[in-house]
């Protein structure tokens, strides 16, 4: 069985809060967990809100909150390199859920490109009315 929408960003990027998943996932009968990111946790991924951030005052509020405990791209990136080097029971894929709108195509493109360590690993969840395209 795979869980292909877990995400980290309740705790630090270490193998130890990557252990505790795993764990749960064997208890589970998961062979295989795909961690997506989601990129408002990213400072670089700030362009992708900018209109969901001024559609009222809540998602403003919701957003700056956000964006002030935002990390740098290169801490999940660093992580990701770094889990590739370790051996675990379960298959584990590494990606991003990026909240798609067409007048963002270019600053995904550029998201793309700025993490090309990974881009055989990095999985762009796109969300287009509900369903997913890879």
């Amino acid at each position: 069985m795979i869980d292909a929408h877990v995400h980290l960003e309740k705790g630090n990027y270490c193998i130890d809060w990557i252990q505790e998943f795993i764990q749960h996932a064997l208890l589970r009968d998961i062979d295989e967990i795909y961690f997506l990111e989601h990129t408002h946790i990213f400072k670089e991924c700030q362009s992708l809100y900018d209109e969901m951030s001024h559609y009222n005052a809540y998602q403003n509020q919701w957003y700056k909150r956000k964006l002030e405990a935002a990390r740098p791209l290169k801490e999940y990136t660093d992580f990701i390199e770094n889990m590739k080097k370790e051996q675990f029971p379960i298959r584990i894929k590494f990606g991003l859920e990026v909240c798609y709108s067409p007048e963002h195509e270019e600053d995904i493109s550029r998201l793309k490109k700025c993490i090309p360590l990974i881009s055989l690993l990095v999985r762009f969840i796109l969300l287009m009315n509900g369903r997913s395209a890879i």
